[in-house]
């Protein structure tokens, strides 16, 4: 039995039955119905409170791992883009320098390459991040 099967009718709240009792007035069953009644709605509406409540929290935890998600996913692809401009920016520099010279410099070409690389892509990201918040605003 699926979910929507067992919750097409209202067999699954379990609410207390009216009994009615024979040797009382007409009067005082009227008052026990009635009572009865509102314990029954009170219920009720606290069950659909509960619910509502567990909903709630079902759908706060789907919102924080969504921004987890994308947090991840924005510091990914930050780092994806620092090297790939690093070593982009790398072999550019060694293609117009000779080999004493590469080798002389190394060092601060890595560094300066790396430098630029993450320059690069903190602007990318961030001009990214915009268009996107930008987006969600609209």
């Amino acid at each position: 039995m699926t979910n929507q099967e067992r919750y097409s009718d209202y067999k699954w709240i379990k609410v207390k039955r009216y009994t009615m009792d024979e040797s009382k007035a007409w009067e005082e069953r009227y008052k026990a119905l009635d009572d009865h009644h509102i314990k029954e709605t009170s219920f009720l509406i606290e069950e659909v409170r509960s619910l509502a409540k567990q909903l709630d929290s079902v759908e706060e935890a789907e919102q924080k791992l969504k921004k987890k998600q994308e947090r991840a996913d924005a510091i990914r692809s930050f780092f994806v883009m620092w090297w790939g401009f690093g070593i982009l920016v790398m072999f550019i520099a060694k293609a117009f320098m000779d080999e004493p010279t590469q080798h002389r410099y190394s060092g601060w070409l890595l560094a300066v390459s790396l430098l630029v690389g993450a320059v690069c892509s903190f602007i990318l990201s961030r001009i990214q991040w915009k268009k996107k918040n930008h987006e969600k605003v609209t």
